[in-house]
């Protein structure tokens, strides 16, 4: 019993022997089927990889609600965010863009390392102390929004003694404003809603709202009735004219040439006509809510 046993032993030992150098190298065929390290394979993962884009990962920017330049229910965000999307696009860059109040934009923006920068804002001496500004996104024209039944008019910041000015907190509206509103010379009602500023101009308790020309006219025919639209008129007098900027915070040791590389994207997408259909669209003033509180 023992001999027969030793005898299979022997001949199974035998088999694994004669077939084992068979089995390695089918396994070896397969990896050479799988791993082709020839020179030509090399060659044409190499070009495969040239002819992708170089995508950084995503770079997060803060945002606001601003209708029709920015807002998170137009399609691109709006004009002045399909301007930052388009430009970096052009150098590889992929944006992804959150919205807050302007105020928590800001801030968000300058002291959390997820942001590296927010979109879009003027030129004031306490922002350039802590962001990069890009080159010009595009040039804003703001105008005093008024009650056509209580009239206003104005020709220096003199004309605005004793009126209450809606503001759009953490927002500014150029050094002259800026400069009158130091002295005195009329007070303010600060709201980090646009909106409820204008229900305010409705019902008397402000007097003027400084506002882009554009974004007035949109939220208004956007939240108020027409009988509501129609009491409203706007000064064709600049409270400001402005350009408007990305920001990219010094802290970020990215900002400088990432910065860099989107004013390289912006050149470009200015020299093209998109530049153009963007910022100038033919522009509708939506449909006014007959639902509008």
């Amino acid at each position: 019993m023992w001999v027969g046993w030793d005898i299979c032993k022997v001949v199974l030992l035998g088999a694994f022997l004669v077939l084992s150098p068979c089995l390695i190298r089918a396994e070896n065929d397969q990896n050479t089927e799988l791993i082709d390290t020839s020179s030509d394979a090399h060659v044409q993962v190499g070009a495969e990889r040239q002819n992708e884009p170089s995508l950084e990962r995503v770079v997060f920017v803060t945002n606001g609600e601003w209708p029709p330049f920015t807002s998170k229910s137009l399609p691109f965000y709006g004009a002045a965010s399909q301007v930052v999307t388009e430009a970096f696009r052009l150098v590889g860059v992929r944006v992804q863009f959150e919205f807050y109040p302007w105020a928590r934009a800001f801030h968000l923006a300058k002291s959390n390392i997820k942001w590296i920068g927010t979109m879009p804002w003027m030129k004031t001496d306490e922002r350039q102390q802590i962001f990069l500004y890009s080159d010009v996104l595009m040039t804003i024209e703001g105008v005093f929004f008024y009650l056509e039944e209580r009239g206003f008019d104005w020709k220096d910041w003199n004309d605005l003694r004793s009126l209450v000015v809606g503001e759009t907190t953490g927002y500014a509206y150029g050094p002259d404003y800026a400069a009158a509103k130091e002295k005195g010379i009329f007070s303010t009602f600060s709201s980090s809603d646009d909106v409820v500023k204008f229900k305010r101009l409705l019902n008397k308790r402000i007097d003027v709202v400084p506002i882009a020309k554009k974004v007035g006219q949109f939220l208004l025919h956007k939240h108020f009735h027409r009988a509501d639209v129609a009491r409203v008129s706007f000064h064709p007098k600049p409270v400001y004219r402005e350009k408007y900027h990305l920001l990219l915070k010094k802290t970020d040791p990215r900002s400088k040439p990432l910065l860099a590389k989107f004013n390289q994207g912006l050149k470009k997408l200015k020299s093209t006509g998109l530049y153009q259909k963007i910022v100038n669209p033919e522009w509708v003033i939506p449909d006014t809510d007959e639902s509008s509180d």
